[in-house]
């Protein structure tokens, strides 16, 4: 069995994959968010770039990330969490001493995740949690039925900086974990969509667990509508705006590219 880290831009179902592998008796999930580099500053009280591989370690031998009460039960359980990765090469050769695997989160439609940003700027599933079903209900339903405009240039912009920061991580850690022996696997958000039992599956199978007989529940909802573009009122615009096309195959041919290289 392996240790694994999800990487992870936003928007791209960490939180309720990360929950529903939290489900699991074999797996202990260090954690929500508590590894980013924000939260651990917050909670250390300095800046964690210098010794994130202290950290890494303590994490997958405890089970527990600074600030969380999260802990192994089992000394036979794998660790796991998902992360906006940093550190550069004091991680990467923490993640390769651990026996981890990685797997990295992304999006294959990234025009509809930028025109989810561009409807709501505020992730609206965290506003959930604790609310009763019907007020759940209710805001999901408002959310769905809504209509907006999107500005070009701001889906342009958000795409861009997504493809951006692929390439950073690519660059920083993905090359290196290769080089380092250790796998690493794409997973794509729109299969957990279509088909999330045999997508949590895959992952379990990979770190060398038992897979679920039926798909765990989740803490998160899932809010936003799919086919967003039909709430967009202008999205003929923006679909056929140049440089959102242009901005939009450049990302195609990453992964087209880099992506059949993994190790899988």
């Amino acid at each position: 069995m392996k240790n694994f880290i999800i990487l992870y831009h936003g928007r791209e179902g960490s939180s309720p994959i990360i929950s529903m592998l939290s489900s699991h008796p074999e797996i202990c999930v260090a954690g929500f968010e508590h590894m980013d580099k924000k939260n651990l500053k917050e909670f250390l009280g300095k800046d964690p770039e210098g010794f994130i591989d202290e950290l890494l370690y303590e994490v997958f031998n405890s089970g527990t990330a600074p600030g969380s009460k999260e802990k192994k039960i089992s000394s036979s359980q794998v660790v796991g969490f998902k992360w906006r990765i940093f550190g550069k090469q004091l991680t990467n050769r923490a993640i390769a001493a651990n026996d981890c695997m990685v797997f990295l989160l992304y999006r294959s439609n990234v025009l509809r995740r930028a025109l989810s940003y561009a409807y709501k700027l505020e992730h609206e599933q965290f506003k959930l949690l604790g609310k009763d079903k019907a007020t759940k209900n209710q805001i999901i339903n408002d959310i769905r039925s809504g209509v907006f405009m999107a500005d070009p240039k701001f889906v342009h912009d958000n795409i861009e900086s997504y493809v951006r920061n692929k390439n950073i991580i690519w660059r920083d850690y993905v090359d290196p974990l290769l080089k380092l022996d250790v796998k690493v696997l794409p997973v794509c958000y729109e299969d957990f969509c279509t088909m999330p039992l045999e997508f949590i599956n895959s992952i379990l199978g990979s770190i060398g667990v038992d897979a679920f007989e039926k798909l765990p529940d989740s803490r998160f909802s899932k809010v936003m509508r799919e086919d967003i573009e039909v709430q967009c009122q202008n999205f003929n615009a923006i679909e056929s705006d140049g440089k959102i096309k242009s901005v939009l195959a450049i990302y195609q041919e990453m992964i087209d590219k880099k992506f059949s290289t993994l190790i899988v």
